[in-house]
């Protein structure tokens, strides 16, 4: 696929997530495909997932963990078989009210017309602090 494609194929799966639409989120996927974001203690849904099973997984335990406040994609490149995407989201942990906000780097890789690979760049020490379980000493 060309490089436009690619790009559009990754704005159209970010205005599905952002409706709520997971399945059409998944049918962009290939059935093998590695979904990623760096494991963090105490983050339900971090960690690497394989599968379209557990790519629906991680949107369902998401749902479960945060109210998202914000899902900004602001820029992409790409190249060849990859797109990179840049935002900003928001959201509160709903376990415990607090909120957190950061930028993130998403790497899409391509095969054929399908994602093949997802992983997410964050900062992850912001995301592991609103998760942080107070220390009872």
């Amino acid at each position: 696929m060309s490089e436009q494609t690619n790009e559009q194929a990754v704005r159209d799966a970010y205005a599905a997530f952002t409706r709520g639409d997971v399945a059409a989120v998944l049918a962009q996927l290939t059935d093998d495909v590695e979904w990623e974001i760096p494991q963090i203690p105490n983050v339900p849904y971090t960690g690497l997932r394989r599968g379209k099973d557990a790519v629906e997984e991680f949107f369902r335990v998401l749902a479960q963990s945060e109210d998202v406040q914000a899902f900004e994609p602001y820029a992409y490149v790409s190249k060849n078989d990859m797109v990179i995407a840049l935002g900003r989201y928001a959201a509160r942990v709903k376990s415990n009210g607090r909120t957190t906000e950061f930028d993130w780097v998403h790497v899409f890789r391509f095969r054929g017309d399908k994602v093949s690979g997802w992983r997410e760049y964050l900062d992850t020490l912001s995301l592991a602090n609103v998760y942080r379980v107070p220390s009872t000493v």
